[in-house]
């Protein structure tokens, strides 16, 4: 995702800004059962004036919004900071935060009342927000060509009917770093930004400051460095001489020291250095009331809603992933301490011990839910008879089994053709170009399953049960497609029938024996005729301008396609196919209907 405006040099502001905290500060966070954060602070500045504040966040899980902050101060301001992601469309946010400074002493006391949005895609991104305390509608938007990023801001005032600011950004990201360069005040001033990551766990950063119109400037040089997992050492020199140091120490799992210090190198004998310390105490675990982690969760479960925070911002797998790389990467000796053999091992051996596990949770899963698919499964072979009785109805029914004599002196009877097969065939031939539209606007082959709308196909191709991603074997080009399993069968590897968007296709594996391949057509007002080019044809006149996704099926038309996809699993695997079925249990009523009759030497066709 592109980086918002405001972020562009963001990177480097936090190295030079955060860990540093001139005041005398306490800090307890906690989290409870059902993921609600509560953090309780107090500040005592240089002039010995005293803040608290008891702040709480959480996420509403039934909308999505994400309650950021909720804080009450004892300087008497209420703050909620709120935001809903992905709104109507991937990458649309929702912000808010309001800010109420009634009960302050203070009676002109500033009111916050700012609504935005955000839209991030990946390679631009735009957002917008009004400001009602300050009368003022900002607008901003970053175009990404390669590893450049262009940008531009604007600020309009309402009530003065003028554009109060406007400027522009450049910012270029290399392998390990990143410069930008800003203009800000309307074009009056410019800043600039230089961060770099030296090794895993050492990075520093520049920011330059400089007034066109006054000519002053300022320069500010920093780094952190990670000594270990437990220490980190920061330190930054700025150009009117302060000089600043901090140390973030863990002491506990659950509790962390900062110390800070902030010296005047011009003027030693001034009152302006500063020393800060502050104790964080928080436990990311859920406890009960007397502080004791709740028994009757599992080690993980304790995580989960920390990491459910995580993982709703990073909008998918693939970027929470990295994150916690990230993190290993520059918190810990993970990807230094050891061969990298011996982290990819690491790595697998925890992907397969998950893996084993998440089989053993559908295995459980799937014999409660036993019973509960017996009775599904006999509603539907009802609803099908039933169905297949009304078409029965209208057409020819099909040929009934025939029981023929085996003696001695003849093992081998011919089959004689019988009237109701040769009206059989006569039907199903003139019923060709009259015959009903087809299933979901597809059709079928022996290798699989197809439907589509104007704008996309589905195709579903039968596995073994139990088989993981791992091993299927999918690549999805312009203009061809190849799914098989990786070191075993290949069901298809030829040509489209015509071509499709690849960013937009993908594929899933559904209940473990199903690989669902969904391809965007590039041409989204076309009914396909096949899947792949020589594979059978559909007639395009007959098909049923509707939806045709499996999900977006009426329930008819999706039981005849789970159907044909049952059938043909069980031809894969060498078992009778639903219709075999259905005539073996007619085959064994009628047996039980006339015990009188020996069927040991009944060959059945």
């Amino acid at each position: 995702m592109v980086a918002l405006y405001k972020d562009i040099a963001k990177t480097a502001e936090n190295v030079l800004r955060d860990d540093y905290d001139f005041s005398r500060k306490l800090k307890i966070k906690t989290k409870a059962s059902n993921g609600v954060s509560f953090t309780t602070e107090g500040d005592m500045a240089s002039n010995k004036a005293i803040l608290a504040k008891l702040s709480g966040s959480f996420t509403h899980q039934s909308s999505g919004v994400i309650f950021k902050k909720l804080q009450v101060t004892t300087h008497g301001r209420l703050v909620t900071e709120a935001e809903m992601p992905n709104v109507f469309t991937k990458g649309l946010k929702l912000t808010t935060k309001v800010e109420d400074g009634s009960l302050a002493k203070n009676a002109n006391a500033k009111r916050v009342g700012v609504f935005g949005w955000e839209y991030q895609q990946s390679n631009y991104s735009v957002n917008g927000s009004i400001d009602l305390g300050a009368s003022t509608v900002h607008k901003a938007a970053v175009y990404s060509f390669d590893n450049v990023l262009v940008g531009a801001q604007a600020a309009f005032n309402y009530n003065k009917s003028a554009v109060v600011d406007h400027n522009v950004a450049l910012s270029y990201r290399g392998n390990d770093f990143t410069a930008s360069l800003q203009t800000k005040k309307k074009f009056n001033a410019l800043s600039g930004s230089f961060h770099h990551h030296l090794s895993h766990d050492t990075v520093y950063s520049a920011l330059f400051n400089y007034d066109l119109k006054s000519g002053q400037n300022t320069l500010s040089v920093g780094g952190r460095y990670n000594a270990d997992k437990l220490t980190t050492y920061a330190g930054k020199v700025e150009s009117d001489g302060h000089v600043s140091l901090a140390l973030v120490q863990k002491i506990r799992p659950f509790l962390s020291l900062t110390t800070s210090a902030h010296v005047d190198v011009k003027n030693f004998d001034g009152d302006a250095h500063k020393f800060g310390i502050g104790l964080t105490l928080g436990r990311y675990t859920d406890q009960l009331s007397d502080g004791q982690p709740d028994p009757t969760m599992s080690e993980t479960d304790r995580y989960d809603s920390m990491l459910l925070t995580i993982a709703q911002s990073q909008r998918g797998i693939e970027p929470l992933l990295d994150t916690v790389f990230s993190f290993l990467r520059r918190k810990t000796d993970f990807f230094t301490g050891a061969e990298p053999k011996v982290i990819e091992d690491t790595i697998l051996k925890s992907v397969r011990k998950q893996s084993a596990l998440a089989e053993k949770d559908q295995f459980h899963k799937k014999q409660q839910e036993a019973e509960k698919r017996k009775k599904e499964e006999a509603r539907k072979k009802a609803e099908l008879e039933k169905k297949q009785k009304k078409e029965e109805a209208a057409n020819i029914p099909p040929p009934s089994p025939r029981f023929e004599e085996i003696t001695d002196d003849d093992d081998e009877p011919k089959p004689k053709e019988t009237a109701t097969e040769t009206v059989t065939e006569k039907a199903e031939g003139e019923g060709e170009d009259n015959g009903p539209p087809p299933v979901g606007n597809g059709g079928q082959t022996d290798k699989y399953v197809w439907t589509q709308t104007l704008q996309e196909a589905q195709v579903n191709f039968s596995v073994p049960d139990g088989t993981k991603s791992r091993q299927v074997d999918v690549d999805i080009r312009a203009g061809k497609l190849k799914v098989g399993l990786r070191g075993g069968e290949t069901f298809v590897d030829g040509p489209l029938y015509n071509k499709v968007k690849v960013d937009d296709s993908f594929w899933t594996l559904e209940d473990g024996n199903r690989v669902c391949i969904y391809l965007q057509k590039d041409n989204q007002m076309e009914w396909w005729k096949t899947i792949i080019q020589g594979d059978v044809e559909i007639d395009t006149q007959k098909v049923q301008p509707e939806n045709s996704k499996l999900d977006d099926l009426d329930r008819d038309t999706r039981q005849t396609v789970e159907k044909m996809m049952f059938d043909q699993r069980q031809k894969a695997m060498g078992l009778p196919t639903s219709d075999d079925m259905q005539k073996q249990e007619i085959m064994q009523k009628f047996m039980a209907q006339h015990p009188e009759m020996d069927f040991s030497k009944a060959k059945i066709n």
